[in-house]
């Protein structure tokens, strides 16, 4: 079989009875138009799987916001990531809609994972409703 990734253009010629001779239309000739037909076919679809992940790529690494209300002072809650992070390299901004009580002091995060992290709140409200928007993590 011949080299699907190679086509060869070919110049075509009308044959003009004492002016020019036309290009032969012939086997070679039919089976480079395949293969340029082929190869175009496997570009594309090269291409079409490039696009798939690069979009895939910008949807993972979209920031995702994920609703959270903690209870009192310092008590900690585990926050699960629904699109698993490639590493632990994410950054967690917070959003504080609600605070019930007096203060919602300062809102940690820590022990930080690829599926997810903890959070608390440092202050005396009784319940904090804040919102975790994570971005990065991912290659």
């Amino acid at each position: 079989m011949a080299d699907p990734t190679h086509y060869s253009l070919t110049k075509w010629l009308d044959d003009v009875p004492g002016i020019q001779t036309g290009t032969p239309f012939d086997q070679i000739r039919m089976n480079n138009i395949e293969q340029g037909i082929l190869a175009n076919n496997i570009h594309n679809a090269f291409l079409n799987q490039h696009a798939n992940y690069a979009s895939l790529e910008v949807e993972n690494n979209r920031p995702l916001r994920i609703p959270v209300t903690l209870a009192g002072a310092n008590v900690p809650l585990s926050v699960n990531i629904p699109i698993l992070r490639n590493h632990i390299n994410y950054s967690v901004a917070v959003e504080i809609s609600t605070v019930t009580g007096t203060d919602a002091g300062d809102v940690v995060i820590t022990n930080k994972q690829a599926n997810g992290f903890t959070i608390a709140h440092t202050g005396a409200a009784t319940a904090v409703t804040v919102i975790c928007i994570v971005s990065g993590g991912m290659i």
